[in-house]
């Protein structure tokens, strides 16, 4: 009798970057998709999470409800936008019941963190936040998270630089880092005259497949 195969099955959940949206985001982790798929012995279902709030552009969404995006500022204050803040991070509950893992890009971060920091025993496997905005708070109660996350920069990413975006770590219990250069597919005058071109999730196979490990194992 031939042996049966042992396949766990884990749900993630994709959120998009400012001025996104959910069909934009299947496009830019497409390749990401592709590789989790083929892990063996375990079956990864990926879905793709549109932001609330639409904006004045078609098919443009924002995880906030502010007339601005939150890259205008430096940082994301909890005191300022508690408000806010705590109807998105209830709303973003309602919407990850059965989700085991979260891949976060630009702008979804900040309220990825804030839900984290208000539901810090949420039963999340492992979360990767890539080219993450700041989430800061000045309540002292709140404990590190303790969830295993992977922080993705670009070295040249100039709308969240690398040294802020490295400034998660401290909300974080356990934290692993994957740094990696535009550099290798673009000039720096091609960067310099698009910072979009280093402000993305990284497309080659060598660093996809380190995201891939870091979530499979």
């Amino acid at each position: 009798m031939a042996a049966v195969e042992n396949i766990s099955e884990h749900k993630i959940l994709f959120m998009h970057g400012f001025a996104q949206n959910a069909k934009l985001c299947e496009s830019i982790f497409s390749n990401l998709c592709k590789k989790l798929k083929k892990v063996p012995n375990q079956r990864f279902v990926c879905k793709f999470l549109q932001a609330p709030h639409k904006l004045d552009t078609n098919f443009a969404f924002s995880w906030f409800p502010f007339r601005y995006n939150i890259a205008d500022i430096p940082s994301l204050k909890y005191s300022n936008f508690k408000e806010h803040i705590d109807n998105e991070v209830k709303w973003l509950l309602e919407q990850i019941n059965d989700v085991d893992y979260i891949v976060a890009f630009s702008q979804a971060n900040a309220l990825l963190i804030a839900m984290l920091m208000t539901e810090p025993k949420l039963q999340l496997k492992k979360v990767v936040l890539i080219s993450p905005f700041l989430f800061q708070t000045d309540n002292p109660s709140y404990l590190k998270i303790p969830i295993s996350a992977l922080i993705v920069i670009c070295a040249e990413d100039k709308v969240v630089p690398s040294i802020l975006a490295s400034q998660e770590h401290m909300v974080f219990q356990h934290v692993e880092t994957l740094s990696w250069s535009a550099l290798e597919k673009y000039s720096i005058v091609k960067l310099d005259a698009d910072p979009k071109l280093a402000h993305r999730p990284p497309h080659d196979a060598k660093h996809l497949d380190k995201i891939v490990a870091f979530l499979s194992n």
